[in-house]
């Protein structure tokens, strides 16, 4: 399937993901970005709105008849919106409304659209406590946290549509994107920028449990290039598909990248208590995208720090106002 001179919509296109996946398609088709702005922000895709090269409709996924005019002459939908893993511990019902309801009710109206393709975007969350690594996308899921129980739904209710009458959904599964936009606070904040602010700060970097565990660090050009070469298959695979780096990184060796990358390999490392839920280990099978789409995550964890250094220096607020901003809870 070209990805040229197509309708594309993306449900959660303000986020850290959706505005660069919107970024990357907007050059050579027509963009409709479809947000709530609860996570996501009008300026994270400013640059594409200003020049009128992406619309911006504000809207929930729970509104099944509302999505009909936003979808009505999609080619191809990219499914995004999500109730992000830390908000999914304290509101259960909000967990399921958008995660599960959201996603039968997008693809509903990706369907009754016509659209050609309906591409969800899952996560590597659902894999959970797994005992095989690489953990290939065959690898029976044991999701830990609300937040994958209800990627993992969303996959299932694709995979039913898909069954049951022919729609055409691709599931992807993306590991620990990072990169600029990534949120740095609130229960959308991450490691890699969180260790970044604290560093600026000359506060110690955070650390849950050991730091032993691992993640598979993808750069976020890399996820959506490989999100992209996934929907341009030519025909759909009926199985999900890993977008990953290969490379496996503890948390502590991503804590000493970034102090390295900032020289400052004296700075204080501060071990919290573990967090509930928290995967000790995540390493992706990457050979299904590499022998279907000839994609490979290229750029290392260390290659791609500077890109997220530089945006939170140039975005962040002054970084001695990290320690309010930026609770260590």
């Amino acid at each position: 399937m070209m990805l040229q001179r197509k309708n594309i919509v993306i449900t959660g296109g303000a986020g850290f993901i959706g505005a660069h996946l919107a970024r990357a398609l907007a050059e050579d088709n027509r963009v409709t970005i479809f947000d709530n702005l609860s996570t996501g922000s009008r300026e994270a895709a400013a640059d594409l709105l200003d020049a009128n090269r992406a619309t911006l409709i504000t809207g929930d996924i729970r509104d099944l008849h509302g999505l009909d005019a936003v979808f009505n002459d999609a080619d191809l939908v990219f499914h995004l919106a999500v109730l992000n893993l830390r908000a999914c511990m304290t509101d259960a019902d909000g967990a399921e409304s958008v995660n599960v309801r959201g996603t039968l009710n997008a693809a509903r109206a990706a369907q009754k659209a016509g659209a050609a393709r309906f591409v969800y975007v899952s996560s590597s969350d659902i894999y959970g406590d797994v005992d095989e690594f690489p953990t290939p996308e065959s690898c029976n899921p044991r999701p830990t946290t609300i937040y994958g129980a209800t990627k993992l739904a969303g996959e299932l209710v694709c995979d039913a549509l898909r069954r049951a009458n022919g729609f055409p959904a691709l599931v992807v599964r993306p590991f620990n994107a990072y990169g600029p936009g990534e949120h740095a606070a609130g229960d959308s904040g991450e490691a890699l920028p969180r260790f970044i602010v604290y560093a600026l700060a000359g506060r110690p970097l955070p650390v849950y449990g050991s730091g032993a565990q691992t993640r598979s660090f993808t750069h976020i050009s890399d996820t959506v290039r490989g999100m992209i070469a996934a929907a341009s298959l030519e025909s759909i695979p009926d199985f999900p598909l890993n977008i990953a780096s290969a490379r496996e990184v503890s948390i502590m060796d991503a804590a000493r990248a970034v102090l390295h990358a900032l020289n400052l390999p004296d700075h204080p490392i501060e071990h919290l208590p573990q967090r509930p839920g928290d995967m000790a280990r995540q390493c992706a099978d990457v050979s299904r995208m590499r022998a279907l789409a000839g994609f490979s995550a290229d750029i290392t964890l260390e290659q791609g720090l500077p890109s997220l250094i530089d945006y939170l220096r140039s975005s962040a607020p002054d970084p001695e106002s990290a320690p309010r901003l930026w609770p260590g809870s």
